[in-house]
């Protein structure tokens, strides 16, 4: 099956990544979209708030009906930092994925692309697929012209910290694992996680 890898956090899984996934099935010959969240992003600087069983879990409730859609476990069982390249080659080497599979990423990490370990040769094995809030060219990637949803994890775990409004952001059973897990609960006064 024509898979396309979809990395991440997913801390959580929103509407956006949702829907560009579907955009991807949608405008591109993929058959599947796989999300892969991560351990620890070389990114980041920092683990995820939630745990990867967690997010598995609202990847898993968020797909619910998606025939399109896997999530793997694969980064989760590496106790390294994630990069994108030997994700890559792991998954391709154990069949999960076949032969130069594509590689969604957003347009705001079309920039600094290169500068990630092994550009060159992840270039070769993948395929770049922007899914794109701008629709700008991309010189080598190829760019949806999707329709663009302005959310982000950090602003509903920001939203969640302050007792915001987050129904809709996120699928509704998604916002029930959150809420019965009591993950992303708000500050209390003295700063600290309540």
């Amino acid at each position: 099956m024509k898979t396309a890898i979809f990395g991440g956090s997913f801390d959580p899984v929103h509407v956006g990544h949702l829907i560009a996934a579907a955009e991807v099935l949608f405008r591109t010959e993929y058959e599947r979209v796989l999300f892969v969240p991560a351990l620890n992003s070389p990114f980041r600087g920092r683990r995820p708030f939630a745990s990867g069983t967690d997010r598995v879990r609202m990847l898993e409730l968020a797909m619910c009906g998606s025939p399109g859609f896997a999530v793997s476990r694969h980064e989760l069982q590496s106790e390294r930092v994630s990069y994108t390249v030997d994700t890559v080659r792991s998954l391709i080497a154990s069949g999960e994925v076949q032969e130069r599979p594509g590689l969604v990423i957003g347009d705001d990490l079309v920039e600094g692309f290169d500068r990630w370990k092994e550009a060159s040769l992840l270039r070769e094995l993948v395929e770049v697929v922007v899914v794109s809030r701008d629709a700008a060219e991309s010189p080598g990637f190829r760019v949806l012209e999707n329709t663009p949803i302005p959310v982000s994890s950090s602003e509903i775990r920001r939203r969640f910290s302050i007792g915001a409004p987050v129904r809709f952001l996120v699928p509704d059973a998604v916002l029930q694992y959150i809420e019965d897990n009591r993950l992303y609960r708000p500050v209390t006064g003295d700063g600290d996680v309540g």
